[in-house]
C-alpha cells in the first residue's frame, strides 16, 4: 500500500511541517504503525505515522546502539534533495556572479526628488514638522493631524481615506530614517536669506545683512535720535518690548594705553550700560559680576587694583569675642596667628587693651597685696600677689540693673520674689589657683548663668580667712549700704551664697567642722 505523508502536525514540535520526501512502497502487513503517543493503532486510524519515521522524529539512539553526536538522519535523504524541494515550493531568483541582482533604474537626482516629495506634509504642503506615521503609513505633521481630526471629526487618513481609524494616543512618531532625512533637507531662512540643512537651522545665528544704503539711512536716523537725548539713550517701540539704543564710543586704543580722562569716560559708559541692563540696580549687578569670578581671579584682580581683600576685625569686636568665649590673652595670640593664614586680621593686643580700659573706665583697678600662703613645713608666710577689683561695687550693680531694665529682662519669677524687691546674690569660689568674688542679679530668667555673673574681686591666693579679710574689707560698708537701698521704688536685698567652707569662713564659724566643713 502506498503510504505518502504529504502534511502532518508534529506533536513533538507543535508546528506544521512540509514533507520533502516519500516513503518506499510497503504492504499493510509489513508496516507496523504506531499512534502519536506510541500506542499501536489500526490502518484506519485518522492520524498514523510510520514506525521508522516515528523513531527518527523522536530522536535519540536506539537501544544497544553506539552513542553518536547530533540528531538522527533519515537514510536515503541528502541535502541536495532538501534544497531542490525547497526551491520547488518557493522559487526565488537565482543569485550568483553570473546572474547579479538586478538594480532598479534610479539615479541620485530622481531619488532626491522622490524623497523630498515624501517628506512634505499632505495637509500643509510643507516640510514635515514633528512627523508621525498614520496606520496607513502616510507621514504628516503632528499638529496638522490633530487639527484635522478635531476640525473635521474624521478618523480616516486625509490622503488615501483608508479604513484604518486614526487614534491619536496610539499614533507613533516617524522612523529614525525619516528623521535623518529631514535633517538633511536644505531649508531657506527668510530673515537672513541663507540656505542650510534643517538639522542646523535651530542652532544658526540669524544675521541680517543690510545694504550700504540701508546702513547709511539707519545710522543717520539713530544718530539724530540719540543726539536729542541728554544721556545718549533712546528707546524705539516695536509693538512689543521696546528696543534700547545707547551711544558707545568706538575705542581706538586699549584701556592700558589711554589717559586718565579717557579711562574715566569709559567707566562712565560702562556704568550707564550697567544701569540700563540691571533695571536701575547697578550695584547689585556689579556685586554678581565680582562673585561670578573665581577666587584666584578675584584675588588677582584686587591685587592689580591695589585693593586688599584682607578681612579686618576691629578691637571692639575682638574684645567682645574674648569676653563672650572667655578666651585668655595667650589664646587670642594663637587665634590671631591661625586666622592670619586665612587672610583674616585681628586688631593688635595694644588696641584691644586700650578698648578694654575705655569700656571699663576707672571702675577697675589692680595692685599687689600681701596675701597669706601656707608652707609645706607648716605655718604661713605673706607674699605679694595680684589683686584685681572693682572699687565701686554699688555703681556696677546699678549699671547692670539699668541694662537689664532697658532690655526688658527683669522678672519676679511668678511671685517667688516679692514685687517690691530686687534680689542680689554675693558669692565666691576658688578654681584654678584663683579666688573670684562675684555677684548675680536674681531678677532675671537665668540668674545662675555665666552671662549673669559679674566678678568684682579676684586674687591669686587661698581663700583663707586672712586673705578674704584683706580682699573684701573694702566692700564691708558698700554691702551694708547696698542692703536695704531703694532703686526705682524697689528695695534691694543682698544674699550671701557659696559652699559650706566659704560660708563658714565668711561668717567666722570655727570648731569641729571649721577647718573641713565639707
Amino acid at each position: 500500500m502506498d503510504r505518502v505523508i504529504s502534511a502532518m502536525k508534529n506533536k513533538v514540535h507543535h508546528r506544521s511541517a512540509v514533507v520533502l520526501f516519500q516513503w518506499e512502497k510497503h504492504s499493510n502487513q509489513e508496516c507496523k504503525v504506531k499512534g502519536v503517543r506510541g500506542e499501536h493503532v489500526t490502518k484506519n486510524a485518522s492520524l498514523q505515522m510510520c514506525e521508522h519515521f516515528h523513531a527518527s522524529a523522536k530522536g535519540g539512539n536506539p537501544k544497544g546502539a553506539r552513542p553518536t553526536t547530533g540528531r538522527g538522519r533519515i537514510p536515503g535523504v541528502t541535502p541536495n534533495m532538501i534544497i531542490s524541494r525547497i526551491n520547488s515550493i518557493a522559487p526565488r531568483p537565482i543569485i550568483s556572479p553570473e546572474h547579479p541582482f538586478p538594480r532598479p533604474p534610479l539615479s541620485k537626482d530622481n531619488l532626491s526628488v522622490s524623497v523630498l516629495n515624501q517628506l512634505e506634509c499632505p495637509l500643509c504642503v510643507d516640510i514635515l514638522a514633528q512627523p508621525i506615521q498614520l496606520p496607513c503609513s502616510t507621514l504628516a505633521c503632528a499638529q496638522c493631524i490633530i487639527q484635522w481630526v478635531v476640525t473635521t471629526a474624521s478618523v480616516h487618513c486625509p490622503c488615501c481615506f483608508s479604513q484604518q481609524p486614526i487614534v491619536l494616543p496610539l499614533l507613533q512618531p516617524a522612523s529614525h530614517l525619516v528623521l535623518l532625512l529631514l535633517k538633511d533637507v536644505v531649508v531657506h531662512c527668510v530673515s537672513c536669506s541663507r540656505d542650510m540643512r534643517a538639522g542646523a537651522y535651530e542652532e544658526h545665528e540669524c544675521v541680517l545683512t543690510l545694504t550700504a544704503g540701508e546702513e547709511r539711512a539707519a545710522a543717520g536716523l539713530l544718530k539724530r535720535a540719540i543726539s536729542t537725548s541728554s544721556k545718549g539713550i533712546i528707546q524705539l517701540g516695536t509693538g512689543g518690548t521696546p528696543v534700547t539704543f545707547m551711544r558707545i564710543t568706538n575705542p581706538h586704543n586699549s584701556t592700558t594705553a589711554v589717559c586718565s580722562r579717557t579711562l574715566k569716560s569709559r567707566c562712565s559708559e560702562l556704568q550707564a550700560i550697567r544701569r540700563v541692563v540691571s533695571g536701575g540696580q547697578p550695584s547689585v549687578l556689579l556685586q554678581n559680576e565680582v562673585l561670578s569670578l573665581g577666587d584666584e581671579q578675584r584675588r588677582a584682580l584686587l591685587k592689580e587694583a591695589g585693593i586688599s581683600d584682607e578681612i579686618k576685625i576691629g578691637p571692639a569686636e575682638v574684645l567682645a569675642i574674648k569676653v563672650g568665649l572667655a578666651i585668655p590673652w595667650n589664646k587670642i595670640r594663637i587665634l590671631r596667628r591661625w586666622l592670619k593664614a586665612s587672610n583674616i586680621s585681628l586688631a593688635c593686643e595694644e588696641r584691644m587693651r586700650h578698648a578694654s580700659r575705655k569700656a571699663v573706665g576707672e571702675n577697675l583697678k589692680g595692685e599687689l597685696a600681701p596675701f597669706s600662703f601656707s608652707l609645706p613645713s607648716g605655718g604661713e608666710e605673706f607674699q605679694g600677689a595680684l589683686l584685681v577689683f572693682i572699687p565701686d561695687l554699688i555703681l556696677k550693680v546699678l549699671e547692670l540693673l539699668e541694662e537689664n531694665d532697658r532690655a526688658g529682662r527683669l522678672t519676679w519669677h511668678n511671685g517667688v520674689i516679692p514685687a517690691s524687691e530686687i534680689w542680689i546674690k554675693l558669692g565666691g569660689d576658688k578654681g584654678g589657683g584663683t579666688f573670684k568674688m562675684n555677684f548675680q542679679i536674681v531678677n532675671v530668667a537665668a540668674p545662675n548663668s555665666v552671662n549673669n555673673t559679674c566678678v568684682f574681686c579676684c586674687f591669686e591666693a587661698d581663700d583663707s580667712y586672712t586673705n578674704l579679710h584683706i580682699a573684701l574689707e573694702r566692700y564691708k560698708e558698700q554691702v551694708e549700704h547696698l542692703q536695704g537701698m531703694t532703686w526705682r521704688g524697689y528695695t534691694v536685698k543682698v544674699f550671701l551664697c557659696g559652699d559650706y567652707e566659704f560660708l563658714s569662713t565668711m561668717y567666722g564659724l570655727s570648731g569641729a567642722c571649721g577647718s573641713y566643713p565639707c
